[in-house]
């Protein structure tokens, strides 16, 4: 009998090499699994000894799941101790966009909440993930992704997760017991979903009296930007779906969408398994902007 095999293709690849050549590369659920721990693990390790990372993962800032990983060569220019600076990168567009519906976001909430013995064997502890069983329903059988606790998903919404690439088999085989696990565009795609940010428009133009802030109303100053007896309230509120900031406003919307920004690439890296210190720098570099952070 054969064993069916599942193993889709979750992100095409754009690789720049340091010669500046490109490559389109597709990748699974495996490989980008590899790329992906292998650039944070060793970010993280230097990052504990004091050093610079020297890679970098960076969400992108539209929402749209795609990551770029970037790693950092030196190499001796010819002039003397000059030393030049490039970057490798490879830009991960994920096949599906990360959209997800409220059963698809509980589904993956579940897997990736899950723990079980591996094989079946009690004697081992318990590791990360959900596991496939074969269910008995009635008169027929059907295989069913258990979750902890009493939670477990369809064979048409597991399948369709794996088709979206957002679950997968690390051995690919859909056998009896095999471990469940979500994938890195999964991961991005929960944490997106979860973390939505929105700001409000700026007030604009008001009475001095009618101001929000207190002190401005009671002073009674005009400013520099005088017009027709009013002053410009240009402040912004910068909300995530989490609860996260708690009505945070800032002076203007420029910086409050920089700061929505900063806040789903470091969601992001959380949900990859990265570092606080490497998931805050990638929200500072998402709040600069990508092109200020590799001149």
């Amino acid at each position: 009998m054969s064993v069916e095999r599942l193993s889709p293709l979750i992100y095409r690849v754009r690789e720049t090499d340091l010669d500046g050549a490109c490559r389109e590369r597709e990748w699974d659920a495996a490989t980008a699994e590899h790329m992906v721990g292998r650039v944070i693990g060793r970010a993280d390790r230097r990052l504990a000894r004091g050093e610079e990372p020297g890679c970098l993962i960076d969400p992108a800032t539209d929402a749209t799941g795609r990551l770029v990983l970037r790693r950092q060569h030196f190499f001796f220019t010819g002039r003397g101790d000059e030393v030049r600076q490039q970057w490798r990168t490879w830009e991960m567009e994920p096949v599906a966009r990360p959209t997800l519906s409220p059963r698809q976001a509980e589904d993956l909430r579940a897997v990736a909440g899950s723990r079980h013995w591996p094989g079946g064997d009690y004697s081992k502890p318990q590791v990360a993930g959900a596991v496939l069983q074969v269910n008995t329903i009635g008169t027929r059988e059907e295989q069913r992704v258990d979750c902890s606790g009493f939670y477990s998903l369809p064979p048409a919404a597991w399948r369709r997760l794996v088709d979206k690439g957002w679950l997968w088999f690390p051995s690919g085989r859909v056998t009896v017991q095999e471990p469940v696990r979500v994938t890195v565009a999964g991961r991005v795609a929960l944490a997106l979903r979860e973390h939505q940010t929105r700001t409000s428009a700026p007030v604009g133009y008001i009475k001095p009296a009618d101001h929000p802030n207190r002190e401005i109303a009671r002073s009674g100053l005009i400013g520099p930007w005088r017009k027709g007896g009013r002053v410009y309230d240009g402040t912004s509120f910068v909300v995530c779906s989490a609860g996260c900031f708690q009505g945070r406003c800032l002076d203007s919307r420029n910086l409050a969408q920089a700061e929505a920004r900063g806040h789903r690439a470091e969601v992001v890296l959380l949900a990859l398994g990265a570092s606080q210190e490497q998931a805050k720098r990638a929200g500072a570099r998402a709040r600069a902007g990508s092109s200020a952070a590799y001149a």
